[in-house]
């Protein structure tokens, strides 16, 4: 009988192995399935930034990357912020009106940044999340997120160093430090110089032109908007073109250019135009046209 009883416990036992060893090869399944996903979300962003597809495109990336990586979440956290923090920025990208859902997105990318093992993909996201946040007007967040970014040890800290320099100096304007901010874009355009990194000398010579309009220096300025426009223009970076472009205008009106102001103007419409074509979405389209007016009016410094 007590052998009986010992026999129907290692079968037991044999089955419930069983179970465990299909189990552990679906959960692999699924790991490997998400890691896939994830990278061809890496892919697909980086041609979506190259080649300036839409908003939209950006956004249906990031969410398969994003549904890929939560039932990594427990032990990869990290995987979860890049996706977090980009969906984030592209709907702020399109417009300020989307404020609940950029604040969803990045308020969970904050609580797993907060996380050891989620602080290991802060190199990107807390430039996303810095930039929305000054963008919608919490300085404090952004000034936070900025520094985490300039002084965290993460692999993307360098690569990014641009657009932390570019955000921290927009601070420091913010705050009535004319001076220090016109040094750290200063900074920001000598890094990209430096290390070749033609992908962020329009931000950073956008930046510096800002500080310097304001600064009332409005020919240095068009000097860096100049610049600024011949890489967008290069790279296909119709969002910051524009941005440039009403920028330029601003200047000009204000030497008195009215002429050129005029044209400048005309360009930035035309190119907020083309990107409004883009969308598929209508609401996605309204929605973008309402945000690109305050940029066009100078309303936000969004970039």
């Amino acid at each position: 009988r007590r052998l009986g009883s010992f026999q129907a416990e290692m079968e037991a036992a044999r089955r419930r192995i069983a179970e465990l060893e299909q189990e552990h090869e679906q959960f692999d399944a699924r790991r490997k399935q998400s890691l896939v996903e994830l990278i061809g979300y890496g892919r697909k962003y980086r041609e979506i930034k190259a080649e300036l597809d839409t908003a939209e495109a950006t956004l249906a990336a990031a969410q398969r990357s994003l549904d890929a990586a939560m039932p990594l979440e427990s032990f990869l956290p990290f995987l979860m912020v890049h996706p977090l923090g980009t969906l984030g920025s592209t709907y702020l990208e399109i417009s300020p009106r989307f404020t609940d859902k950029i604040a969803e997105f990045h308020r969970y990318a904050l609580h797993l940044l907060e996380l050891p093992a989620g602080a290991m993909g802060g190199g990107n996201a807390w430039a996303d999340l810095g930039w929305c946040a000054m963008t919608l007007g919490d300085v404090e967040l952004a000034d936070q997120m900025f520094e985490k970014g300039l002084t965290y040890p993460t692999i993307m800290m360098r690569v990014e160093r641009p657009r932390y320099l570019a955000g921290a100096a927009l601070i420091r304007l913010k705050r009535g430090d004319v001076a220090g901010a016109r040094l750290l874009a200063e900074e920001a355009c000598a890094f990209v110089r430096e290390h070749g990194m033609k992908n962020w000398e329009p931000l950073v010579h956008l930046t510096l032109g800002r500080i310097l309009a304001t600064e009332d220096r409005h020919e240095g300025a068009l000097i860096e908007y100049e610049q600024a426009e011949q890489s967008a223009r290069a790279m296909r970076l119709r969002p910051v073109l524009q941005q440039i472009q009403a920028a330029s205008a601003r200047s000009l009106a204000a030497l008195g250019r009215s002429a050129e102001a005029g044209r400048a103007a005309s360009e930035a419409t035309g190119t907020t135009q083309a990107i409004a074509n883009l969308f598929e979405d209508e609401q996605l389209s309204s929605a973008y046209l309402e945000g690109a007016a305050m940029i066009l009016t100078g309303e936000t410094d969004h970039q």
